[in-house]
């Protein structure tokens, strides 16, 4: 019962690594394809959101911790944690994929794409990961 235990325990502690790593990765590469992007003209927004070192801080928070019990309360963190940044790399996505979109369009120049609403939600989910970000370091300076 307790070889159980422990060997579910550190296996989810394995799939957190894993599915945290695996969601940043793609979110940081998506960012790099915006910023190099010439047609998109929110550079400067992106940039001002910092996502980029925040994935890094949240992937060294992870390899750290993936070999150490951590409270519920630390799971919990993680899994919110993994799934705004799923939400980023979403719209993160969707960003690229209209600028590729309206980059094809007659009279491009004159019309709008709807890139801001997309990048008002990426502001919005870049909000909302400061936060589970903070309470995260919050609780493991608690649990250590």
């Amino acid at each position: 019962m307790l070889e159980t235990l422990v060997i579910s325990s550190i296996l989810g502690r394995e799939v957190i690594s894993h599915t945290i790593g695996e969601a940043t990765k793609s979110a940081y590469l998506g960012i790099g394809d915006l910023l190099s992007n010439e047609n998109f003209h929110f550079k400067e927004l992106i940039e001002s959101l910092d996502i980029k070192l925040k994935i890094e801080i949240i992937n060294d928070l992870v390899d750290r911790n993936k070999d150490i019990k951590v409270s519920k309360s630390i799971k919990t963190c993680f899994d919110n944690l993994h799934s705004i940044i799923t939400k980023i790399n979403e719209e993160i996505t969707n960003v690229n994929e209209e600028i590729k979109i309206h980059s094809t369009k007659w009279f491009k120049s004159f019309r709008s794409s709807g890139v801001l609403l997309k990048i008002n939600n990426l502001k919005r989910h870049s909000i909302i990961l400061d936060n589970r970000l903070d309470m995260l370091i919050k609780l493991l300076n608690i649990n250590y």
